[in-house]
């Protein structure tokens, strides 16, 4: 046992390094609670160095990905706020989030720009349930297919159509953006 936990210090000893240096505490628990599971539940009595240690860098894999996955999310959010910042401030009452996601983003946009009344839009039903605990008045969600989307209903024209990253999910991409476009309020 001895040997394995020297083999598991040494493989460890660069990922707690990296782990270290971005500040990722859930990431390094997840490791140790990974570690523990190798070593407790999956890893058979009398099993060989070799099978330790190939349990032991399964739970190194996955914990570098979590915490890259951590790690990378400012880096993957930046288009959206460089695309914030193209927003003419100005009084914006109503706007659309389309491909909100989980909201996160749909909820800081609506709080930067100071709207009055924001409307997160996505197709997937795991995402908006995710979104669903953001809602507040003046921020919403809502089941739809953002190819289809035009202004009516509800939520008549908008000052501001916000679409970060979920064009390239629908086709007709000349169609999608003459709707959007329509769905403008004059000097939207």
């Amino acid at each position: 046992m001895t040997y394995l936990l020297d083999v598991g210090a040494l493989a460890r000893k660069d990922l707690l390094l990296e782990l270290r240096s971005r500040d990722t505490v859930p990431a390094m628990l997840l490791f140790v609670v990974s570690t523990l599971v190798v070593f407790n539940f999956a890893l058979p009595a009398g099993a060989s160095a070799d099978a330790a240690y190939g349990l032991l860098w399964a739970a190194l894999v996955f914990t570098a990905i979590l915490g890259l996955t951590r790690a990378f999310a400012a880096e993957r959010e930046q288009p959206f706020w460089d695309l914030l910042d193209l927003v003419e401030r100005c009084r914006i009452s109503r706007a659309v989030d389309l491909g909100c996601g989980t909201g996160e983003l749909t909820e800081a946009a609506a709080t930067r720009l100071a709207v009055e009344d924001m409307l997160g839009i996505d197709s997937s039903p795991s995402m908006l349930e995710r979104a669903a605990g953001r809602s507040r008045p003046g921020l919403r969600f809502a089941g739809g297919d953002i190819g289809s989307w035009s202004s009516g209903g509800d939520h008549d024209s908008v000052d501001l159509v916000l679409a970060n990253a979920s064009l390239h999910w629908v086709p007709d991409h000349t169609g999608v953006l003459a709707r959007w476009w329509a769905s403008l309020a004059p000097g939207g």
